[in-house]
């Protein structure tokens, strides 16, 4: 069970904890920081306190605890204290550590200052997987740096290997034809079923569409599109923001499709075509995922 393992994850951490309140005392740097990193990432109420992790990160930072001053910074630039955060983060940064450097890049990225972005999206992505992706998106824009799809491609081929990243960007491309690459909805297909798989099952809709239309290396075939479309109706209800569809118009398109296929397998109902194409087991499985 997932809540046991975080009990047994804090039973440890705070061994660890009281332990190093013994050596803190004697201004041990590390013991600090982990002092106040397992009060900043304690799943218990009891030891979870924000104010004594600030407190003791604060000791480890002034002690020269670069990891403590990232996570230091972190924090106050999530909880509304962006100068002290920035400046903290900088410094631990600019001293070589991989989550400062992530979280500058993450954060000029989303806030579109471009230079400042790359700059640390450059270094983080060395090591950090979503600040490599990131670092695709500039290049993909030609946001910070020249434009280059291919390179973009090339990072997102890399991520695909063995990340959740990447996968989409390379499905978007190969269904619409971006940046000079022919049409495949082969390709795309695949990609789009590598996304659904690892992350996003908002891709449904997309695999819906290039069922729906055929073509690009793919024969049309219209029980998947609405088998799609099923899907995606059935994990996102209310629509997809990000993908920019409402529920209205999934819901149009599968009736569109659910009267086409009728009338090709003589009448029947969808919902009993349905039963056939996806067995219940397959549906209680997808129920019971939605519900947990």
């Amino acid at each position: 069970m997932v809540l046991d393992e975080y009990d047994e994850y804090d039973e440890y951490e705070m061994n660890l904890l009281y332990i190093a309140a013994d050596v803190a005392e004697n201004g041990d740097a590390e013991a600090l920081f982990r002092l106040g990193k397992a009060h900043m990432n304690s799943y218990s109420e009891e030891h979870y306190n924000p104010e004594q992790a600030e407190k003791f990160l604060r000791q480890a930072t002034e002690l020269g605890h670069i990891g403590a001053e990232a996570m230091l910074g972190s924090w106050l630039l999530d909880n509304g204290n962006h100068d002290e955060g920035i400046r903290l983060l900088t410094e631990a940064a600019e001293n070589g550590d991989s989550s400062a450097q992530s979280k500058l890049g993450t954060y000029y990225h989303f806030r579109n200052d471009d230079e400042k972005a790359v700059k640390w999206l450059e270094k983080a992505g060395k090591h950090d997987e979503y600040a490599y992706y990131l670092l695709s998106m500039c290049y993909e824009n030609g946001h910070g740096v020249k434009k280059d799809i291919r390179k973009a491609k090339r990072m997102w081929e890399e991520l695909s290997e063995k990340t959740p990243y990447g996968d989409a960007e390379l499905g978007f491309l190969y269904l619409n034809g971006e940046g000079g690459f022919k049409q495949n909805y082969r390709k795309a297909a695949e990609y789009y079923t590598q996304s659904i798989i690892k992350s996003d099952p908002g891709d449904f809709i997309y695999l819906a569409e290039i069922y729906k239309e055929g073509g690009y290396g793919v024969p049309q075939n219209l029980k998947n599109a609405y088998l799609c479309y099923f899907l995606f109706d059935l994990l996102f209800p209310d629509g997809h923001l990000i993908r920019g569809y409402i529920n209205d118009e999934v819901k149009e398109e599968m009736k569109y499709l659910s009267d086409v296929l009728s009338a090709c397998n003589g009448g029947r109902n969808i919902e009993e075509l349905r039963e056939e194409w996806l067995p219940q087991p397959i549906l209680q499985i997808l129920k019971s995922l939605l519900q947990s």
